[in-house]
């Protein structure tokens, strides 16, 4: 898994609808960010907008949080996998790798 937050992003935006969830029942999202003066920001904007989850969204999150972990390992197998037959694929096709940590020249 990609930390985006350690890796210097600002905010990290999640969907509760589909990744965290696992179905389209649960409409929704979720924003992570490094700087606390940000965060209160946005805090003061949902809670000005409203734009809070109702009982049943929660639940139906709730509910499939049980299952997020197996969901995760298989996305991030499926991810590798994918990965590693892009790097074949490229390296086939223009000679050079795409693997590496995010200081490669390639990133």
């Amino acid at each position: 898994l990609q930390r985006a937050l350690t890796l210097g992003a600002d905010i990290v935006m999640h969907s509760t609808t589909k990744y965290l969830a696992g179905h389209s029942d649960a409409i929704g999202g979720a924003l992570c960010v490094r700087d606390a003066a940000l965060a209160s920001e946005l805090r003061a904007d949902r809670s000005a907008v409203g734009s809070t989850p109702g009982a049943l969204e929660v639940w139906l999150l709730m509910r499939s949080l049980r299952t997020l972990h197996l969901r995760v390992e298989r996305q991030s197998a499926t991810a590798a996998e994918l990965a590693h037959w892009l790097d074949r694929a490229v390296r086939r096709e223009a000679g050079h790798p795409l693997a590496g940590p995010p200081t490669h020249a390639h990133w």
